[in-house]
């Protein structure tokens, strides 16, 4: 079936129930040792959808994931998806403050988070803050301590399910425990499955000008790109993919939570160096997908302890600062080649190309399915099944960027070879991106800084480090007289922002010179 007929294409949790019927036995999912078959991940999807409906969540419903790296996120988005909600995908290191600026634009119903993030939603205000929050527990936690939360808990989750949508919910004293809802009995296979058609996923991204955007995906967006991304790997004999990238960016959620699952293979959660480096020592990854500080390290680390990589058939970094070095090293020890991937969220990762020593600049070709093109400005243009259908409640932004007929703006200026796809991107809209594959908007930060009453100016850039990846650095302006030191702007910005966006260095200006 092509995947450019979107009336045709399968939604998400049809794609990812054929993968299972295909290979029930196979493991779909492994985290830290622990696996899953296909058979018992479409189980417990089938049980958290079921215990999100007794909540109320019906289709278009927004549901928030607020989770670290763990196959608890996986479910979670896979169940919220199979009765038709939409999933909305959030750093769980978000303060109060980024949370309720983007609770206030999608209005989640239900959050799933991760315990570190439970009181960053409870000071959400009333008005906004979801009807109920579903708490995930770490998998180190005991069966006896489940049982004791769910009978202290069961009170307020018998309300809850008597609670109409409609009616605003009271403050959120009390968390349902993940597993109560995993205890439901499985949603029936006959229940209604989302169209193709039909909203899966509000990725959020930062605008041009610093607004917070919620790109609109498809579940046929969604099965496209993961489509197209496995076109990468196919020739892989059961390819496995170790995912290293945050859940909630956007080359995390395409990666890590659809592309290898819908397309039958299986797939590795690493949020850590050291949990990537188990898996590939173990020899199950034959697919990593990181970021070059990531590969960096893990390079490095084989190196040192004698480690044998040469399970990995090949490597996809997300990110433009591959450096010939790093591409020779990993080659040497896996003797495989690194992709380079040029991701978005509005269109998820629809350029890759072979890193070429003699080309470093160049991204590659359009993945199947994609066309690309460059306007008389140099602007780049994408167009094919994968392209988002607008930002959520922002109508004027959303005809900027698309065309109508098919073709995305992306803000990016590059460049087009023949053979060679994109051979260089002139200028990309500005973003800093941490070791960690972490995506800061300096237009963000800075703006957070202007909110400071003794800032009048605040200027916000990455500085790069060794092993790749950025830093924020900020210069700022204080008005006549203030005696406001850079450890008091980085409290202030930790207030309100995330750690990953907090500047490292503030360095103080006042008539162009430092204090």
């Amino acid at each position: 079936m092509p995947v450019s007929d979107a009336s045709r294409a399968p939604s998400v949790p049809a794609a990812l129930a054929e993968a299972a019927h295909r290979s029930p036995h196979a493991v779909a999912l492994e985290h830290r040792g622990r696996r899953r078959t296909y058979a018992r991940l479409l189980d417990d999807v089938a049980r958290l959808a079921r215990g999100l409906y007794e909540l109320g969540v019906r289709p278009g419903h927004r549901v928030a994931i607020v989770c670290e790296m763990h196959p608890e996120a996986v479910i979670a988005f896979h169940a919220a998806l199979r009765i038709g909600a939409v999933a909305v995908l959030h750093d769980p290191t978000s303060t109060a403050r980024e949370l309720r600026r983007a609770f206030e634009d999608h209005s989640a119903v239900v959050a799933i988070a991760d315990r570190q993030a439970i009181p960053a939603l409870r000071h959400l205000p009333p008005d906004v803050h979801p009807k109920a929050v579903i708490a995930v527990d770490p998998p180190c936690r005991t069966s006896v301590r489940v049982r004791r939360a769910m009978q202290a808990r069961l009170a307020a989750v018998q309300h809850l399910r008597r609670l109409p949508l409609r009616h605003r919910p009271r403050p959120l004293d009390h968390a349902i425990p993940w597993r109560l809802l995993l205890a439901s009995s499985p949603l029936s296979p006959a229940h209604p499955q989302p169209a193709a058609r039909d909203l899966a996923l509000l990725q959020y991204t930062i605008g041009a000008d610093g607004e917070l955007l919620g790109a609109m995906l498809t579940h046929a967006n969604l099965v496209a790109s993961a489509r197209q991304l496995g076109s990468l790997w196919r020739d892989e004999v059961s390819a496995c993919v170790c995912a290293t990238v945050p859940l909630h960016e956007p080359a995390g959620a395409y990666v890590g939570l659809i592309s290898a699952l819908l397309d039958g293979g299986s797939l590795v959660l690493a949020p850590s160096t050291d949990d990537a480096l188990a898996a590939l020592r173990r020899g199950r990854a034959t697919v990593l997908a990181a970021t070059p500080p990531v590969l960096h390290r893990l390079a490095r680390a084989a190196a040192e302890t004698g480690g044998d990589l040469s399970a990995v058939h090949r490597a996809l970094t997300l990110q433009q600062d591959l450096d010939a070095e790093l591409a020779r090293r990993w080659r040497e020890l896996t003797r495989c080649p690194v992709d380079i991937g040029y991701v978005r969220a509005e269109c998820g990762i629809s350029v890759a190309g072979t890193f070429d020593a003699e080309h470093p600049d160049a991204l590659g070709r359009a993945l199947p399915e994609v066309r690309v093109s460059v306007g008389a400005d140099a602007e780049l243009f994408i167009a094919g099944p994968q392209v988002f259908h607008g930002y959520w409640n922002r109508p004027d932004e959303t005809a900027h960027v698309l065309s109508g007929d098919g073709w995305m703006r992306t803000g990016d200026r590059a460049h087009l070879a023949a053979g060679r796809g994109i051979d260089h991107l002139l200028a990309s809209r500005a973003r800093i991106v941490t070791p960690d594959g972490r995506s800061v908007s300096p237009l963000e930060v800075a703006a957070t800084l202007m909110g400071h009453p003794d800032v009048v100016e605040a200027r916000v850039g990455g500085t790069a480090l060794d092993g790749g990846g950025e830093e924020v650095e900020a210069a700022v302006v204080l008005r006549d007289g203030s005696a406001c030191t850079a450890e008091d702007l980085r409290r202030f910005v930790g207030q309100r922002l995330s750690p990953v966006k907090v500047p490292a260095r503030i360095a103080i200006l006042a008539g162009g010179a430092a204090q």
